[in-house]
C-alpha cells in the first residue's frame, strides 16, 4: 500500500477520534517527513531503517525530536493493530521525555482573570481543574463522572487522592454538566464521540485559549505552577462568566 494512502488512513482514524485540528496537522508534518526519508513503502520498514532515522534527528531541538519519535512510535503501533504492518516495530522508539527548557512561571491574577472570561464552558472546567486539583493533564482526561462527587463538593482521582471540589470549580461543572449531560460511568471530559481524549488534545485546547485571551504562556505548566504558588482559593474572586 502506497505510504501516503496509509498515512491518510491513519489520520481519518485520528480525526474520527476527535483529534484537535493542532494535533493533526502536527502529525501530518511528522509523518510525511517520516516518508520521505525512508524511501521505502512502511510495509518494508525494518529495525535498522527506524534506527538510522531517529539518528537523523538528533540535531534536532530535544522537544522536536521527541514529538516526532512519538508520533511515529503511535503511527507504528495503529498500524500494526490494524493489520497493515506485518511487526510492531513500535518498541524500537523508546520513549523520550520531553525537556523542560525553562521553569514554569505562575501567572498573574489579571491574566487568570483574561482566561476565565475568554473560556467557554469545556475550556473553564479543564482551567478550573487545574487550579483546583493540581492534577496532569494525563490524569485528568481520565476522570469519569464516578469520581466526582457534588454532594461532598470533592474528586478523586485513580490513585484515590481526594481534592476539595472549590466554588470556581462547582461553577464550571455545573455550566459544564447542564450541556455536555454525563452518565455515571461516562468520561467527563469525553469528545464529541464519547471516547477518551487526549491529554495532547487539552494542551491545544489550552493554546487556543491562551491565544484568545492574549495570555502568553498560558500553558498546563504555568496555570499548574500558579495554583502551587497562591493556591485556588488565592485566584480570585468568584465571577458568574463561565
Amino acid at each position: 500500500m502506497d505510504n501516503q494512502i496509509l498515512i491518510n488512513r491513519y489520520l481519518n482514524s485520528l480525526r474520527q477520534s476527535g483529534k484537535s485540528i493542532l494535533t493533526l496537522s502536527a502529525y501530518t508534518t511528522d509523518l510525511r517527513q517520516f516518508s520521505a526519508s525512508l524511501q521505502v513503502p512502511f510495509e518494508h520498514l525494518s529495525a535498522s531503517l527506524l534506527t538510522s532515522y531517529s539518528l537523523l534527528l538528533a540535531p534536532l531541538a530535544p522537544n522536536s525530536a521527541a514529538r516526532k519519535l512519538t508520533t511515529i512510535r503511535d503511527f507504528l503501533k495503529w498500524g500494526f493493530s490494524k493489520g497493515y504492518l506485518k511487526k510492531d516495530l513500535s518498541g524500537i522508539i523508546k520513549p523520550v521525555r520531553r525537556i523542560t527548557i525553562s521553569p514554569a512561571k505562575p501567572l498573574s491574577k489579571s491574566q487568570i482573570y483574561r482566561l476565565r472570561s475568554k473560556a467557554d464552558v469545556k475550556e473553564r472546567l479543564i482551567l478550573e481543574l487545574i487550579i483546583s486539583t493540581n492534577l496532569k493533564l494525563s490524569a485528568i482526561v481520565k476522570l469519569k463522572m464516578k469520581h466526582i462527587n457534588l454532594g461532598s463538593f470533592t474528586i478523586y482521582d485513580l490513585s484515590s487522592t481526594i481534592f476539595p471540589v472549590s466554588p470556581h470549580l462547582k461553577q464550571s461543572l455545573d455550566y459544564y454538566l447542564a450541556q455536555f449531560p454525563r452518565g455515571p460511568k461516562s468520561y467527563l471530559l469525553a469528545n464529541k464521540f464519547n471516547r477518551l481524549m487526549s491529554a495532547r488534545t487539552l494542551s491545544s485546547i489550552l493554546k487556543n485559549l491562551s491565544f484568545r485571551a492574549g495570555v502568553k504562556h498560558g500553558t498546563y505548566r504555568n496555570i499548574r505552577q500558579t495554583s502551587k504558588t497562591v493556591g485556588p482559593v488565592g485566584i480570585g474572586p468568584t465571577t458568574s462568566k463561565v
